[in-house]
Protein backbone atom coordinates (compact mmCIF):
# COMPACT_ATOMS: atom_id res chain seq x y z
CA UNK A 1 0.00 0.00 0.00
CA UNK A 2 1.43 3.49 -1.16
CA UNK A 3 2.17 6.25 1.85
CA UNK A 4 -1.32 8.61 1.88
CA UNK A 5 0.22 12.17 1.97
CA UNK A 6 -2.64 14.66 3.30
CA UNK A 7 -2.33 18.31 3.15
CA UNK A 8 -3.77 21.78 5.00
CA UNK A 9 -6.71 22.05 7.02
CA UNK A 10 -10.17 22.64 5.75
CA UNK A 11 -12.68 24.24 7.46
CA UNK A 12 -16.74 24.50 5.98
CA UNK A 13 -19.14 28.09 6.99
CA UNK A 14 -22.05 27.14 6.36
CA UNK A 15 -24.38 30.10 6.74
CA UNK A 16 -28.30 29.93 7.59
CA UNK A 17 -29.31 30.98 3.98
CA UNK A 18 -27.79 27.40 2.77
CA UNK A 19 -24.82 28.93 1.35
CA UNK A 20 -21.07 27.35 2.17
CA UNK A 21 -17.68 28.45 1.71
CA UNK A 22 -15.07 25.48 1.92
CA UNK A 23 -11.68 27.38 3.09
CA UNK A 24 -8.34 25.39 2.48
CA UNK A 25 -5.20 26.98 4.48
CA UNK A 26 -1.71 25.23 3.42
CA UNK A 27 1.02 25.69 5.41
CA UNK A 28 4.62 26.26 4.58
CA UNK A 29 5.61 22.58 4.84
CA UNK A 30 2.39 21.02 2.92
CA UNK A 31 3.57 23.57 -0.08
CA UNK A 32 7.42 22.55 0.35
CA UNK A 33 5.81 18.08 -0.23
CA UNK A 34 3.85 19.66 -3.24
CA UNK A 35 6.72 21.28 -4.75
CA UNK A 36 8.91 17.95 -4.42
CA UNK A 37 6.45 15.94 -6.66
CA UNK A 38 7.55 14.48 -9.52
CA UNK A 39 4.69 15.06 -11.72
CA UNK A 40 3.87 18.05 -14.01
CA UNK A 41 0.39 18.40 -12.36
CA UNK A 42 -0.56 18.03 -8.42
CA UNK A 43 -3.33 15.90 -8.16
CA UNK A 44 -5.47 17.12 -4.79
CA UNK A 45 -8.73 15.18 -3.79
CA UNK A 46 -10.84 16.38 -1.43
CA UNK A 47 -12.72 14.59 0.70
CA UNK A 48 -15.49 14.77 3.71
CA UNK A 49 -14.92 11.82 6.53
CA UNK A 50 -17.69 10.01 7.93
CA UNK A 51 -17.52 12.47 10.77
CA UNK A 52 -18.14 15.26 8.43
CA UNK A 53 -14.73 17.05 8.42
CA UNK A 54 -13.38 17.56 5.38
CA UNK A 55 -9.63 16.77 4.34
CA UNK A 56 -7.18 17.16 1.52
CA UNK A 57 -5.04 14.38 -0.11
CA UNK A 58 -2.21 14.33 -2.74
CA UNK A 59 -2.98 11.34 -5.28
CA UNK A 60 -1.11 9.95 -7.65
CA UNK A 61 -4.20 10.09 -10.60
CA UNK A 62 -2.89 10.42 -13.68
CA UNK A 63 -5.30 9.78 -16.66
CA UNK A 64 -2.81 7.89 -18.91
CA UNK A 65 -2.27 5.95 -16.33
CA UNK A 66 -5.72 4.59 -15.23
CA UNK A 67 -6.75 4.24 -19.04
CA UNK A 68 -3.85 1.53 -19.40
CA UNK A 69 -4.63 0.07 -16.13
CA UNK A 70 -8.89 -0.04 -17.28
CA UNK A 71 -7.67 -1.55 -20.63
CA UNK A 72 -5.56 -4.17 -19.13
CA UNK A 73 -9.24 -5.45 -17.52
Amino acid sequence: MENKKFIGKITEKVFNDGGQIINISLSKKDVDLLKNEKTDFINIAVKKSRAGTWYAEVTDFTPNANAARNAAL
